[in-house]
């Protein structure tokens, strides 16, 4: 009898167990999007703030070579369900991909760090939750929008927008400015590195001019400012470019039918 009772306390925990866990699992959502570069000591991420114009604020490091998708919960996921795409160059091709379903987070992978670009990361609605097969609920405003992404039903891409201009420490999309000594001293992007080689930071996190990703700012980060003097972000905006295959399609349909469109009588 007491075993039987056992059992049935077991059972009644496994089966509690798993409902709860599918009333955990909703509607699939992005929970953050970060960046890193694959060579940067200590090993770290940064997210890219969102719910303003700092979204849109430039990321001064020259080795960004990994984009890191976050999901709200373990998701159904392939590379093609990504895409990126610029203004200096229209469409970048991963070197490799990787997800984690244990963390539920996407990798996309650079062959090349990332240069002064616009970009615009697509995360498409294909993506879907293993647990309940929704579709993403990728709905987002730029320079408005907060994590998580979405509008509460499922379906709707994700379009991000983030910036990429390595040196420019003062976030005017122009790299710029003098450096001088003694004593060390500098105007434009160079300001903000010698106020944190000098150990008065810039107020919030000397992670910023630490531009060569060594973990910690010395005048070896000087090289990504000076290296890119008079570098600017590109005028425009990045758009979505359809796949090849898309085109092909499409000028497949229009070899069939435009005979027969020409052959109608009007």
């Amino acid at each position: 009898m007491s075993h039987k009772l056992n059992l049935s306390i077991v059972g009644t925990i496994a089966l509690l167990t798993s409902l709860v866990g599918q009333l955990d699992a909703g509607i699939p959502t992005v929970s953050a999007i970060k960046v890193r570069g694959s060579t940067w000591v200590p090993t770290g991420d940064y997210e890219i703030p969102t719910g303003g114009p700092s979204q849109l604020d430039t990321l001064s490091w020259p080795q960004i070579d990994e984009i890191k998708i976050h999901f709200s919960e373990n998701v159904s996921v392939s590379q093609s369900d990504f895409g990126l795409f610029g203004v200096n160059t229209p469409v970048y091709s991963p070197s490799s991909f990787s997800y984690d379903a244990g963390t539920f987070v996407a990798t996309y992978m650079l062959g090349t760090p990332l240069t002064a670009d616009k970009l615009l990361l697509q995360v498409k609605e294909s993506i879907t939750s293993v647990a309940t097969g929704d579709n993403l609920d990728g709905d987002w405003t730029n320079t408005s929008s907060t994590y998580n992404s979405g509008n509460g039903s499922a379906g709707g891409e994700m379009l991000f927008r983030f910036n990429v201009l390595p040196g420019d420490l003062d976030n005017d999309g122009t790299v710029s400015g003098t450096l001088s000594s003694p004593p060390l001293s500098g105007t434009g992007d160079y300001a903000p590195f010698v106020a944190a080689f000098n150990d008065v930071g810039d107020g919030v996190n000397i992670q910023f001019e630490d531009l060569n990703g060594d973990g910690a700012v010395s005048i070896f980060d000087v090289s990504p400012i000076s290296g890119n003097i008079g570098t600017s972000l590109p005028s425009g905006e990045p758009v979505v470019v359809p796949e090849a295959g898309t085109y092909a399609i499409l000028g497949s349909f229009l070899a069939i039918a435009a005979p027969a469109i020409r052959g109608r009588r009007l």
